[in-house]
């Protein structure tokens, strides 16, 4: 089915454009001479810096503290380089070597696109996390083989187009309630037998694509989905929708065929 601003079959050539608890200085300063304290079998009082002030009883101590300190205090910096991880994901297959470029090319360009689509990639790095590429808004990752998504994926919040037509998912993770921005998500032609609740934190979203997984059920939450224009469930395993569909008052095409309902809730008549 069709509707207006879906995107099952879009190419990046389309140019689809839509819009543990921190601590106190004081706490981390305590908490820092404590373990200080304890790798150097020695007293240390946290108003006295004990890195230039207190005697270092060996290399190995001194090298052992300087990290733990820039672990506390300076949180992230113990995370490895961006493209030391993209690189020990790519190993010696050249696919993935070709993909890890085209990431590094997106951070340098600072391009808002990132098109990783038709790959055979059965995996994606969990590299998302990183701020070098927090401005990504538009992520298509078709014809893959993926099974699963990073949890780190949920960390891309200026994501508004997320594709990911054809490939291997049988679920989704909680975390991706956390794309807030998101206002295309495609998932046509995967092994999806649920969606986790969270799907409906994703208020923005206007275009939701299911067409040709394995869903039984939708969850309640599917309700809180206001904003959404075009809902594609053609063929899945339902046997019933939720009686919230029926707070999908912005819906203008919501396609159904080839599952198994045999009623339809009463909430319907309010679309």
């Amino acid at each position: 089915m069709s509707f207006p601003g879906n995107i099952p079959n879009a190419t990046p050539n389309q140019g689809i454009l839509l819009t543990g608890n921190q601590q106190s200085p004081a706490q981390q300063s305590t908490t820092t001479g404590h373990i200080i304290e304890n790798a150097l079998g020695q007293s240390t009082t946290t108003n006295t810096p004990p890195l230039t002030t207190s005697p270092i009883p060996n290399p190995v101590a001194a090298s052992m503290i300087q990290a733990i300190v820039q672990t506390i205090l300076i949180p992230g910096s113990a995370r490895p380089p961006l493209q030391d991880v993209l690189n020990q994901w790519a190993g010696n297959d050249d696919n993935k070597i070709e993909k890890v470029a085209l990431i590094l090319e997106c951070t340098r360009n600072q391009s808002s696109r990132l098109n990783l689509s038709f790959s055979n990639l059965t995996s994606l790095p969990d590299v998302f996390g990183y701020p070098e590429l927090s401005h990504i808004a538009e992520l298509f990752l078709y014809d893959n083989q993926l099974t699963a998504l990073p949890d780190s994926i949920s960390q891309l919040t200026a994501l508004r187009v997320l594709t990911l037509k054809n490939n291997q998912l049988t679920t989704l993770p909680e975390s991706i309630g956390q794309l807030t921005a998101l206002q295309i998500l495609g998932l046509e032609g995967n092994q999806l037998t649920t969606l986790p609740e969270s799907i409906g934190q994703l208020t923005a979203l206007r275009i939701l694509s299911l067409e040709g997984n394995q869903l039984t059920t939708l969850p309640e939450s599917i309700g809180q989905l206001t904003a959404l224009h075009g809902l594609s469930l053609d063929g899945n395993q339902l046997t019933t929708l939720p009686e919230s569909i029926g707070q999908l008052t912005a819906l203008q095409g919501l396609s159904l065929d080839g599952n198994q309902l045999t009623t339809l809730p009463e909430s319907i008549g309010q679309l």
